[in-house]
């Protein structure tokens, strides 16, 4: 479930609102001295086609907050649930930006993300030495590669050129700080006569 709020603009807000009762939505106006909030719940499905009607109506999302809620008791949530849930209009839609940022949230920073990723190779180049299969896969759960590769994805899929960039840029960089720190570590054991 999901809880919406957005900044109306004075000129569409009555064509919004319209759209808001048409789909059966319980919403709260909050309104301050330049601008109005909207703020209602909905069942995450139903996050995409509503914005989507939103725009077609005037929004021009310019202020647009989508956040977790753990429940709502309003008045229409139940059928907006049957509806976009199990109903006719139900289907396993997730909103772009929510998915956008769920991708950058899986890559930690960039000096958890390098450390991670150099104790990775230490622990593969361990495992290889010690002829370690167990080592070796363990090295892989430590590895942090998996957000970056998703932020690639998501990008791509998003058609976000920067999003693309940042993925890709950040594993070649994992990829080169791997491998230095592995022969690094190969090179010490070597000249130190441990192999």
């Amino acid at each position: 479930m999901r809880l919406v709020q957005l900044a109306l603009p004075p000129d569409n807000r009555s064509a919004i609102l319209d759209v808001l009762d048409d789909e059966g939505v319980d919403y709260v106006l909050l309104a301050g001295e330049n601008e109005t909030l909207v703020q209602f719940p909905l069942p995450a499905q139903a996050v995409e086609p509503l914005l989507s009607d939103l725009r077609d109506a005037g929004y021009d999302d310019r202020y647009r907050v989508v956040s977790n809620a753990e429940s709502a008791a309003t008045e229409h949530f139940d059928e907006l649930e049957s509806r976009f849930v199990a109903g006719s209009e139900a289907d396993e839609s997730i909103d772009p930006e929510e998915l956008s940022a769920k991708a950058h949230d899986m890559t930690p920073n960039a000096a958890t993300y390098y450390s991670m990723t150099l104790l990775s190779s230490l622990v593969a180049v361990s495992g290889l030495l010690l002829d370690s299969p167990a080592l070796v896969v363990g090295s892989m759960v430590i590895a942090p590669q998996v957000g970056s590769a998703l932020t690639a994805a998501v990008g791509l899929v998003l058609a976000k050129r920067r999003m693309v960039w940042d993925g890709l840029r950040t594993q070649v960089f994992s990829l080169v700080a791997a491998m230095a720190g592995a022969a690094a570590v190969g090179w010490l054991l070597q000249t130190a006569g441990f192999v």
